[in-house]
């Protein structure tokens, strides 16, 4: 498991699942918000499927003038079967970064 991969791991234990209402049915996949070039992305680094091939996922979030907050839900996996619950793990971080990148974060007077 790689350091990054263990970070999320580790954020997906603490998560609490009955936070979540559609999760009791599927394994829940910690996301965090990255910011690309004009588009946010979800990056789940640990999939929740046993025996995932790919072992890590990035799922698209929308526009950056967008809420990507709102294509966090259920998704299908590659290979099948029920799915998994696509939840952010680091709200702090997305509230964050979601501020910077459409301005909302106020760099203070200056003098």
């Amino acid at each position: 498991m790689t350091p990054a991969s263990s970070i999320y791991a580790e954020a997906a234990s603490q998560v609490q699942v009955e936070y979540f209402s559609a999760s009791a049915d599927y394994p829940i996949a910690i996301a965090r918000l990255e910011a690309g070039r004009g588009y946010w992305r979800w990056v789940v680094a640990a999939c929740p499927i046993p025996g995932c091939i790919f072992g890590s996922h990035i799922h698209g979030g929308g526009l950056l003038s967008e809420n990507p907050v709102r294509l966090l839900s259920h998704r299908s996996h590659l290979s099948g079967g029920g799915g998994y619950e696509l939840v952010d793990g680091f709200p702090e971080h997305t509230a964050a970064l979601i501020a910077k990148h459409q301005g909302l974060v106020c760099g203070g007077a200056r003098a």
